[in-house]
């Protein structure tokens, strides 16, 4: 169990060991440098997700016995660029799939593990995890790969974007369409892709042109409105149109988004189907 503060969601957390008692996970350097070498493999975890853990620690880390620290030394932006390197040739597909979404990683890097081929899969199945290396890996959160992390890296050069956007795999052309980094030209391909995952993703995208949003907000699939209605670039007219959406999600997001108008917003509030339901974003 995990409590963990507003003021600092990751990094001052309090996590219940095997052995039953309560660990402050530290947010200083120099105590995580301390508690990387904890016996308990949670506490290391954290170390190496945190942003305060120096790039020395994190090269110890790189080192552990246990995969799932590993992974996090392989996301932090913080990890030397020497580490990432030998991670990006682990046999570990989630290793290199979190090298891929990290923002540290080299631009030709990430070139490389656009074309990765020597994959793995993870299934889950009662928590537990096996591995295989037909090509991907699966969680209770669906599919992944390596190419999935570089398609939602912001520093992936725009021409692999281009490509990793004509996948044969929705989840990766849905990851191209919510990168703040894909060039327009292909955010209004990916608005007329044939799933509705691929499509919200693009309603949602800051950087998708105006006149996409307006017509994503009039998309027959109530999930892209979604996105349409919780995007702040959305123009208010078009917010206004999607407050009387039939969908009580969409006017629900309509109601929070900061681009609303007033009136809007006042109108909203006195639709109870909208202020009963719970916040599920």
């Amino acid at each position: 169990m995990n409590e963990e503060t507003e003021e600092n969601p990751y990094f001052w957390v309090k996590v219940k060991l095997d052995d039953g008692t309560v660990y402050s996970i530290p947010h200083t350097a120099q105590e995580l440098d301390k508690a990387a070498e904890h016996e308990d493999k949670t506490v290391r975890w954290y170390v190496a997700k945190s942003e305060f853990t120096s790039s020395e620690t994190l090269t110890r880390l790189a080192f552990d016995k246990d995969r799932d620290v590993r992974c996090m030394v392989a996301g932090n932006e913080h990890t030397p660029v020497s580490i990432l390197v030998q991670f990006a040739q682990s046999e570990d597909v989630e290793i290199r799939r979190e090298v891929a979404r990290n923002t540290s990683t080299p631009t030709n890097i990430l070139v490389q593990l656009a074309f990765d081929d020597d994959r793995g899969l993870h299934s889950v199945q009662g928590g537990v995890a096996s591995n295989r290396t037909d090509g991907w890996y699966f969680t209770s959160g669906g599919l992944y790969s390596v190419q999935s992390g570089v398609a939602s890296n912001p520093k992936t050069p725009p021409d692999i974007l281009t490509r990793l956007a004509i996948s044969e795999y929705s989840t990766i052309r849905a990851d191209v369409a919510h990168n703040p980094s894909t060039p327009e030209r292909v955010l209004r391909g990916l608005a007329m892709d044939e799933s509705a995952d691929v499509r919200v993703q693009v309603a949602e995208n800051e950087h998708t042109p105006i006149d996409v949003i307006i017509w994503l907000a009039q998309d027959e699939d109530c999930v892209v409105r979604h996105g349409a209605a919780c995007n702040i670039c959305a123009p208010p007219d078009v917010l206004d149109q999607l407050a009387t959406d039939k969908d009580t999600r969409v006017r629900w997001y309509v109601l929070r988004n900061p681009s609303t108008s007033p009136e809007t917003r006042a109108r909203l509030a006195q639709d109870k189907h909208v202020v009963e339901l719970p916040d599920f974003r």
